[in-house]
């Protein structure tokens, strides 16, 4: 929520709105994450601004009901939003440690590539349907 000003004040076309990953680990309520991401994307709307939804696949540690919970919420609120949906954006690098930093957390060179290679194709369909 705190970057959406800077991010409308750009006046993009579109914007990729890459979240929850930090929320997982520090174990917030998947409802706390619908109502951010609700914020973010009303912040959107309200400017027309076409959002592109990149979801955080919860991991299995943090345990089968709260993953449960939390990886409904990016599908619910992609549908209501109408926002390209790509699930899980770390599932492209995550747990690859030839994709990953030396934390095995965060994306190097070849996890980022993997991630820009998912969510590619959700960016050109907007792009065509924006054009």
């Amino acid at each position: 929520r705190r970057r959406l000003k800077k991010v409308l004040k750009a006046k993009p076309c579109f914007c990729v709105v890459a979240f929850g990953t930090n929320d997982f680990f520090v174990g917030a309520a998947p409802g706390a994450l619908e109502e951010n991401l609700s914020a973010i994307l009303d912040g959107l709307a309200a400017c027309r601004i076409q959002p592109v939804l990149a979801g955080a696949g919860c991991l299995a540690e943090f345990g089968e009901e709260y993953k449960r919970e939390f990886d409904a919420v990016f599908p619910l609120v992609a549908a209501r939003y109408q926002a390209p949906l790509l699930p899980d954006l770390l599932g492209t690098y995550l747990r690859d440690p030839a994709k990953t930093l030396i934390d095995q957390l965060h994306p190097n060179e070849h996890g980022v590539r993997s991630m820009v290679r998912a969510l590619a194709p959700v960016v050109a369909e907007v792009l065509r349907k924006l054009d």
